[in-house]
């Protein structure tokens, strides 16, 4: 049996993608701009749900959780643009990994139903589209700059209040990888008299022991329960 396939005691949450994990608009500066004003709608932009980044401390927030949550992708993609169902696959394995033992591994639903999802949380800028989800039990969390929570430091704080900082410590041991070429570059840097900043939109429990690991002069991330 494979790991996706095995039953867990861990409570359900699914995470939206689009104005949740994935800053929707951090795509528009990428796109042509006769191509922009051509669509009124721009969820129908062929390819643009390619090049959205993350946002701001979402890939780590979902790490974090991993351990507490059987976590899976719940998002809807657009039914008049094709290629954004390949996209925010191909989003995922690119950000998350594509291997098996990833945490998104087999764990991406895209549907125009969620309230057909069973499970404890959703967490979802859109809340009002799945009042479904509700009425079986489930709770969503209102994310964004209107919701109950609008950063990832904020749905943190509530979900993991009490969680051992050994469960952070193994995050960090087993999940945050360092890209290739990071450690030679920032050595080049110190040996050239520069001072080293790292900005994360994460939090200071891992930038903190990144700034450790490569020697940098300053760390600036969110702090956990602030």
């Amino acid at each position: 049996m494979s790991e996706h396939d095995q039953i867990s005691s861990k409570p359900i949450a699914y995470i939206d993608m689009d104005g949740t994990l994935v800053d929707f608009v951090s795509a528009f500066p990428k796109v042509d701009p006769a191509v922009l004003e051509a669509h009124a709608d721009k969820d129908d932009i062929p390819g643009i749900f390619a090049l959205m980044d993350p946002m701001p401390g979402a890939i780590e927030a979902v790490h974090a959780l991993a351990p507490h949550y059987e976590l899976y992708v719940l998002s809807t993609a657009p039914w008049k643009n094709p290629s954004a169902w390949s996209d925010k696959l191909e989003w995922i394995q690119r950000h998350f990994g594509a291997e098996e033992g990833t945490v998104f591994y087999k764990r991406v639903i895209l549907s125009h139903h969620k309230h057909l999802n069973r499970g404890a949380l959703l967490i979802d800028d859109r809340p009002q589209k799945s009042p479904g989800f509700v009425a079986n039990g489930g709770e969503i969390i209102h994310f964004g700059p209107e919701g109950s929570h609008p950063t990832w430091q904020h749905v943190l704080d509530d979900l993991l209040a009490g969680v051992p900082e050994s469960a952070l410590q193994r995050v960090y041991d087993e999940r945050l990888q360092l890209n290739p070429g990071v450690e030679a570059f920032v050595a080049a840097c110190q040996a050239a008299g520069l001072k080293t900043l790292l900005v994360s939109g994460g939090f200071t429990f891992f930038s903190d022991r990144v700034r450790a690991r490569l020697k940098l002069d300053f760390a600036r991330a969110n702090v956990l329960g602030s």
